[in-house]
């Protein structure tokens, strides 16, 4: 993509599950990616399974994503209908948030205006079907390919410290294995940074300030 616009050099921001896609670039086109910013961001996975510290939802999810797909294709099926036939519904269903999640994200599904973002984002995802959600799942579970400490371009993390989702203990562990990384952790913070609008500025700002020097 890089190529065919012409950009000579570019940073990456991956947020959840994209930032092991972020790392992926960051580390395979060193002389090309100026920045790597990871937010609220995946972590390797030891042997293949998730966090003991991770919500129990979450970690379910990914045991179904490799030992019984079927049930996860199911769901995730029944998730899609719901949100083409009748995305209200899907909606109302999500702004009751849940006791897996922390206060911060709860709040965050109660404003209009995220339900919308997050019902925009899933009809993206699914647009072709559940089976890449469900392939993008599983192989967040595997080796990401690649040693963390070869990345050798410039990390910023933001992460929030009540994140059920991706602990930020296991976030902190992650980022004693690059060479050069800069850590924000938000206090109260839960998985959902990027619809905290100074939140979001910040990161902004920083990949065009940071990035601008290098």
């Amino acid at each position: 993509m890089a190529d065919f616009l012409k950009t000579e050099s570019f940073s990456v921001l991956g947020v959840s599950g994209g930032g092991a896609y972020a790392a992926a670039v960051s580390y395979r086109f060193p002389e090309r990616t100026r920045l790597c910013v990871l937010v609220s961001s995946a972590t390797p996975f030891h042997a293949g399974k998730p966090p003991k510290n991770m919500s129990k939802e979450n970690r379910i999810a990914f045991f179904l994503s490799k030992h019984a797909p079927w049930i996860l294709k199911k769901i995730n099926s029944f998730q899609k209908k719901m949100i083409d036939r009748d995305p209200d519904k899907y909606k109302a269903a999500l702004q009751k948030g849940g006791r897996h999640l922390p206060e911060w994200d709860n709040r965050q599904l109660t404003q209009e205006e995220v339900l919308d973002s997050t019902i925009l984002h899933l009809k993206e995802a699914y647009r072709q079907g559940v089976e890449g959600a469900l392939y993008e799942t599983r192989l967040l579970t595997e080796n990401w390919g690649f040693n963390l400490s070869n990345i050798q371009v410039p990390v910023h993390i933001w992460h929030g410290e009540e994140d059920t989702l991706s602990p930020v203990s296991e976030v902190k562990k992650m980022a004693g294995r690059f060479s050069t990384v800069t850590s924000r952790y938000i206090k109260d913070g839960g998985h959902f940074l990027t619809e905290e609008e100074k939140i979001w500025r910040e990161i902004l700002q920083t990949i065009v300030k940071e990035a601008a020097f290098k």
